[in-house]
């Protein structure tokens, strides 16, 4: 998935995306992910995550959008 389909696929609330394309949501101590019934669970992981907010800047960067 290009970053650009990251972002187009992200459901709402989504924070980071791991190497599976698993979207995970952050706040305050949870730690959730987005399952395939589209619904948020908590859970653990020690996957590498990617930022969200930080694949969005590369994008834009890419764009010439800055």
């Amino acid at each position: 998935m290009t970053d650009q389909e990251i972002l187009d696929n992200a459901p709402e609330g989504a924070t980071h995306i791991d190497e599976d394309n698993d979207f995970w949501k952050f706040s305050d101590s949870k730690r959730q992910i987005f399952d395939e019934n589209e619904s948020w669970f908590n859970c653990d992981s020690n996957e590498p995550l990617r930022s969200l907010a930080d694949i969005r800047k590369i994008v834009e960067l890419e764009d010439g959008d800055v």
